[in-house]
């Protein structure tokens, strides 16, 4: 996967997300936890690969660690809540 790809797999990935955000009322909490599911306070490679799975984004390890290094971290091969919302650029839903 080169890099054009894995960037239109970010965006999709930040689709998917923001509609289930929007369409769920959902917080961004609870869609990192749709990943974290250890509850650690970050995401794993192992955790996003699931994660991504269980959402219709089926890809090799290889292309899970080309999509982390996208996340800025302090870790490397770990999401931090705040870089899951920073480098995915969520918009919080609109309520009535």
């Amino acid at each position: 996967m080169n890099e054009y790809e894995v960037d239109d797999e970010m965006d999709r990935l930040r689709r998917k997300i923001q509609s289930t955000i929007d369409e769920k009322g959902l917080d961004f909490l609870e869609c990192f936890e749709h990943f974290d599911r250890d509850y650690s306070g970050e995401i794993d490679e192992r955790e996003f690969q699931d994660g991504l799975r269980r959402i219709g984004i089926d890809m090799t390890r290889d292309e899970v660690r080309s999509m982390m290094d996208r996340f800025p971290s302090r870790r490397r091969g770990r999401i931090s809540y705040r870089a899951f919302v920073k480098a995915l650029r969520l918009r919080r839903a609109l309520t009535n």
